[in-house]
């Protein structure tokens, strides 16, 4: 079999619905050879079925709770594309360009280690839209997809294997990334992919986190790090 120039990389449990519309999503992907690597937290619910949704899924299943993190640290060493799309179960493209699009910027430019990509976030009747005029240079990185350089996240340290809440894998990620000198970009011109709202997940509770988390990994960073972090 072929190597795929892109992998998906899905960590869920018990949200088989919402993961449906997410991998049918990636599915409808247009001008890449793609696989989705689907690592399963021990869900109760139907979640196991999509086993069998598409010869390009691989699906993994763990027998008790691990963690988003450690999740993904296990699902990123089993993509065998050099790009993976780190992608939240809730979220779904909505362009079958996205993914092409996506991988014709991080070609463009090889130092960086991650493609943060826009996003439109739904808050009961607001829309949120993440965008911007240029490619640039981001300062954090956490949102509901990357696009991830698999050699530079798995020489920087990987996900974070003892972080269980979301968001916070991908802030560790990014320091990582840091710290060796490469860069995550964004690309305003990629089309944007949705992110619905969670019934499980506490804002308040992530954002507390996200602000604690980052103060406290600021202080073993590099001096030049914990500048451009204040300056966020």
């Amino acid at each position: 079999m072929a190597t795929p120039e892109v992998a998906i990389l899905i960590s869920t449990r018990n949200r088989y619905r919402e993961l449906c519309r997410a991998v049918d999503s990636c599915l409808r992907q247009d001008s890449v050879e793609l696989e989705i690597v689907i690592c399963d937290d021990a869900s109760s619910d139907e979640t196991p079925r999509i086993s069998k949704y598409d010869h390009r899924i691989r699906y993994y299943r763990s027998e008790t709770v691990l963690g988003i993190g450690a999740q993904r640290a296990a699902g990123l060493v089993r993509c065998r594309a050099p790009f993976v799309l780190s992608l939240d179960d809730d979220a779904f493209l909505v362009s079958p360009y996205t993914l092409d699009k996506a991988l014709t910027s991080i070609r463009l430019h090889s130092d960086s280690g991650a493609l943060a990509l826009p996003y439109m976030e739904i808050r009961g009747q607001n829309l949120s839209y993440h965008a911007g005029d240029q490619v640039c240079e981001l300062r954090n990185f956490i949102g509901c997809a990357g696009l991830l350089n698999k050699p530079k996240v798995l020489e920087s340290g990987s996900f974070p294997t003892w972080i269980g809440i979301w968001g916070g894998e991908d802030r560790e990620v990014a320091f990582r990334l840091w710290e060796r000198g490469w860069p995550i970009l964004y690309d305003p011109s990629i089309p944007p992919l949705v992110h619905l709202p969670s019934t499980v997940r506490s804002r308040a509770d992530m954002s507390f986190y996200a602000v604690s988390y980052t103060h406290l990994r600021a202080h073993e960073t590099p001096e030049h790090l914990v500048c451009r972090l204040l300056l966020e």
